[in-house]
């Protein structure tokens, strides 16, 4: 029986694994651990995702954010285009935040994200405020400013 338990246990650790985003060239300087389930987005995996939030921005504000904003930009199952990161450019430049939705339940979020993160002019005109199952949300590098001043107000 003790024997059965190893297995059944070792066999549910080796479907976990650690993803992990640095996102030193937007500023910030930290890595936040996301753990997720890898069988192909099933129902475990919406259960044991966990919304990530930027730790620079105070959470009320990314959560008044993410409901005040409709989403201005779609990725489809074919993955990120260079055309939808030049779209991101142009709608931060119009918008202090915008709100992107994966149409695709099989696309993983968080490696979009840093897709779009990872292209050097995205990251140095927005930071990415919040990542969802079937989203994220950039805002402007001048909110993070707001943020601090309405929050020591």
């Amino acid at each position: 029986i003790i024997l059965l338990f190893l297995v059944c246990f070792l066999s549910s650790l080796s479907t976990i694994k650690s993803f992990s985003l640095l996102s030193s060239r937007s500023g910030a300087r930290y890595i936040s651990r996301i753990y997720e389930v890898t069988n192909n987005n099933s129902d475990q995996e919406k259960k044991d995702f966990t919304r990530w939030s930027s730790p620079l921005y105070p959470k009320v504000k990314i959560e008044k954010w993410w409901l005040a904003n409709e989403h201005l930009l779609t990725v489809g199952s074919k993955g990120v285009t260079e055309s939808q990161i030049n779209s991101l450019r142009e709608l931060i430049s119009q918008h202090e935040v915008v709100r992107i939705k994966l149409t695709s339940d099989k696309m993983n979020a968080m490696e979009i994200s840093k897709i779009f993160s990872d292209d050097e002019k995205v990251s140095q005109t927005c930071d990415l405020l919040e990542v969802r199952i079937k989203g994220f949300m950039f805002g402007r590098k001048s909110l993070r400013q707001k943020a601090e001043v309405s929050d020591t107000r």
